[in-house]
């Protein structure tokens, strides 16, 4: 694991490109506390930001770059004929309802159960290291983000029980 998020953020000339090398690594990254803060660091370097003088595009850029980190943490748990699915359902809520019909006619609501557990469970671990940053811009961008993945796991398991009821 000689790569990590921050170099990666650093090289990448956009949001896209960034996320194209995340997705590369088969979320095989450091990330844990001190690789939050270097993230962080390389973000503010590129977007500086005060509490007075809010960029908002630069501060959804921050909880995008978040979000690509933690997705990418998260869908390493499950099998690689998943994981698309599951980025592109994280970064698109509006194919969440189509992606668990599709998902549970095929492979069955227990295998999708398990699925949401498994995705459950990296999310926590990760809500484990956010907790332990420091006060400050880092942390809120890192807030940012993983309550949006929150939200659309909230949205997952209400279409996962929506079609275990049909």
């Amino acid at each position: 694991m000689d790569r990590n998020p921050a170099q990666l953020f650093a090289e990448s000339g956009s949001v896209d490109s960034f996320r194209n090398n995340m997705i590369s690594l088969e979320g095989n990254f450091p990330f844990e506390k001190d690789d939050m803060i270097a993230l962080g660091h390389e973000y503010l370097k590129r977007y500086p930001d005060s509490f007075s003088n809010r960029n908002t595009e630069e501060v959804q850029i921050g909880y995008q770059v978040v979000r690509i980190c933690i997705v990418e943490i998260m869908v390493r748990t499950i099998d690689r004929e998943y994981r698309d699915i599951f980025r592109k359902l994280f970064f698109n809520i509006s194919s969440i309802n189509s992606s668990v019909s599709t998902l549970a006619s095929g492979h069955g609501i227990e295998s999708l159960n398990n699925i949401y557990s498994s995705l459950s469970r990296a999310l926590n671990s990760v809500q484990i290291e956010i907790d332990l940053l420091p006060k400050g811009m880092i942390k809120e961008r890192f807030i940012g983000g993983i309550t949006n993945i929150y939200n659309i796991m909230y949205l997952l398991k209400n279409a996962i029980a929506r079609c275990a009821e049909q």
